[in-house]
């Protein structure tokens, strides 16, 4: 009892690493403690690759070789030393870049130290992985147009990751992990900035907050580039880990604080001489103190006017002639169901979205904890919220089931969420008790 109190204690102050430490024998070496992967270091495992530009889609088929035990633990990850043994693409491949770390021999693979679908699922790696596409993307603009304009800034390459799939593991935790290159050796490791308001003050980590500040202005207070760490060598500063954030902290992944990472980053960070070579300036023209109080939890940022992601001529598919264009129909089959554990929000958020803001997380992040459930025509995971509708499906013998709202819109020709369904009937109390 006084032992499980003492860790309690300690997990309640914030300090989970001493808990850890607690529960496991104090003789054993710390990377025994946390070990993930089991596999033997003579037996190749089978791992689907998921890249960038890859859209979802596998591009192929990896055999890889993992060691017993990491090189390297962090706080959130164990990095392990894994040997590529070849990769065998499929048709899905046409068209998609392949990254440079794939045809490299040994690669560096990430595996999440926590347990569940926050940290070890399909969608938390594809939030990580949309995060790093996005931050190429504005490290490859500052490389274009930014980084020729002074002496002291230089270009910035991130290392681009792929995502594997291990699906013969039996361990749900171990099934997705992420692998990128290593870094150069000829220089030392950097961290130059965090998620929490911490700014490198040295003069020669002056061009690496400026960066995070450029991509605030450059992105119309959409996105910020933080979480800087790697190597800086004679002629680029190459980066891996970073985090994207921005105001809908369901993108790229847990580690994105919103508004209140933006806060942080302004309240710790000091415009010098780049940032005003470059003309970049605070949110709403807020000055150093009103940034503080911002992070400390007063407000949010705020920035200019917001752009959308995406122009609005490539929402709607148009045929070579201009004319929108509009799908062949289909034979409706009965749909695979997502499954649990690689779903942390819900995937809908209509009904979700629009009472709380945000949609629901299953994993209790906010607003509160809730129970998954399966659309039958389309097989999404969805909350109780927004999958109120009851219908008969060509599949359910006769049998009213559950039908996500998204699915209600398309069968009215709608393009929002639904709040009824002609031909079929809703189910009056709670939708979780269906």
């Amino acid at each position: 009892k006084k032992k499980f109190t003492s860790i309690m204690k300690k997990i309640e102050e914030g300090e989970a690493n001493a808990a850890v430490e607690d529960i496991f024998a104090p003789s054993a070496p710390r990377y025994e403690q946390i070990v993930i992967s089991s596999s033997n270091e003579s037996k190749a495992e089978r791992a689907e690759v998921f890249t960038t530009s890859s859209e979802g889609r596998s591009i192929g088929v990896m055999r890889v070789t993992f060691p017993k035990e990491p090189f390297a633990v962090g706080a959130m990850r164990a990095a392990y030393r894994i040997q590529n043994h070849g990769v065998q693409y499929s048709a899905n491949q046409k068209g998609c870049a392949v990254p440079s770390c794939l045809s490299e021999k040994f690669l560096v693979c990430k595996e999440g130290l926590s347990n569940g679908v926050g940290y070890n699922s399909r969608e938390a790696m594809f939030g990580d992985l949309n995060c790093h596409h996005r931050a190429r993307a504005l490290a490859d603009e500052w490389n274009q147009n930014v980084a020729f304009q002074d002496a002291e800034l230089r270009p910035v390459r991130v290392l681009e990751p792929v995502v594997l799939h291990l699906a013969d593991r039996q361990d749900v935790n171990a099934k997705w992990v992420m692998a990128e290159s290593f870094l150069p050796k000829e220089a030392k490791f950097r961290k130059f900035n965090n998620n929490g308001g911490m700014c490198d003050r040295n003069e020669d980590a002056e061009a690496m907050n400026t960066f995070s500040h450029w991509t605030w202005c450059k992105s119309a207070g959409e996105h910020m580039v933080l979480d800087l760490q790697g190597v800086m060598t004679s002629e680029e500063v190459v980066l891996t880990d970073l985090q994207v954030m921005h105001p809908d902290r369901t993108q790229y992944g847990r580690g994105n604080l919103g508004g209140a990472g933006m806060a942080a980053f302004f309240a710790g960070h000091e415009c010098g001489r780049l940032c005003k070579l470059l003309k970049l300036h605070l949110p709403g023209e807020l000055d150093h103190e009103a940034a503080k109080k911002l992070s400390e939890g007063v407000g949010v940022v705020v920035g200019p006017q917001t752009v959308p992601a995406y122009p609005i001529e490539r929402l709607v598919p148009n045929n070579a002639d201009g004319k929108v264009w509009t799908p062949p129909p289909q034979a409706m089959a009965k749909p695979r169901w997502v499954p649990d554990h690689e779903v942390i929000h819900c995937m809908v958020g209509s009904e979700c979205k629009r009472r709380y803001g945000s949609p629901i997380s299953f994993e209790g992040l906010f607003p509160f904890r809730s129970r998954r459930h399966h659309c039958r025509l389309c097989g999404k995971v969805v909350c109780g919220l927004c999958s109120k509708n009851r219908q008969k499906t060509p599949w359910s013998k006769g049998k009213l089931e559950r039908v996500c709202d998204d699915c209600v819109a398309k069968q009215e020709g709608v393009g929002g969420g639904a709040t009824a369904l002609s031909g079929a009937l809703r189910h009056s109390g709670n939708a979780d008790g269906w």
